[in-house]
């Protein structure tokens, strides 16, 4: 019998030091909101799919199918602006940072979309819609700080002109004080040169 070695992973795009540093400095000042979990800044992304537990042969494949298709993708900027909750104010579970720039992104979900059913991972069923995650609300009530937090940053322009030249395909591994991210594959956008 072989072993087939399962990891859990999802494709991403990396976020720069300067976004990591302000998401620690929004949480450093938010640490007292009660009933929140805060990411590792150091892990932030931008996913672009979850792939789920598939076996790491499935990963390398996908990895290999995407190298041609994502060279054909011009590197592109990315604003980070507003925040909000999903799935809504009354029962939210995700705090998130928007992202604006729909067209690549999108372009970018469809294709690894397409590649991945390719490999035999599902198709996604609800509409992508770009955020990073910076919390996730463990209360079965909206924390107290949380209007506060939501009325200081909305709307707020955060980061212009984030460079996007690659996406990555993350291990994710669950710990007790979070998940921790392992980079599998970056795979660069080559700008489409013929």
């Amino acid at each position: 019998m072989i072993a087939i070695d399962i990891v859990r992973t999802f494709v991403a795009i990396e976020l720069p030091e300067v976004v990591k540093r302000g998401i620690a400095e929004i949480k450093n000042q938010y640490s007292d909101m009660e009933g929140v979990s805060w990411i590792k800044p150091e892990g932030a992304h931008l996913t672009i799919k979850f792939l789920g537990e598939i076996g790491r042969d499935v990963v390398d494949g996908l990895a290999c199918a995407l190298e041609p298709v994502m060279a054909k993708v011009k590197p592109f900027k990315l604003k980070i602006e507003d925040v909000g909750v999903f799935p809504n104010l009354s029962k939210p579970r995700v705090l998130w940072l928007g992202v604006k720039e729909e067209k690549n992104l999108k372009q970018i979900h469809l294709k690894v979309d397409e590649e991945a059913r390719k490999v035999g991972i599902n198709k996604e069923e609800k509409n992508y819609h770009p955020h990073i995650t910076i919390a996730r609300i463990k209360s079965d009530e909206p924390p107290q700080r949380l209007k506060e937090f939501l009325k200081e940053f909305k709307g707020k322009t955060f980061w212009t002109d984030v460079d996007v030249k690659s996406i990555v395909i993350y291990k994710s591994i669950l710990r007790p004080d979070g998940a921790e991210y392992e980079k599998l594959y970056e795979i660069p956008l080559l700008g489409g040169e013929k």
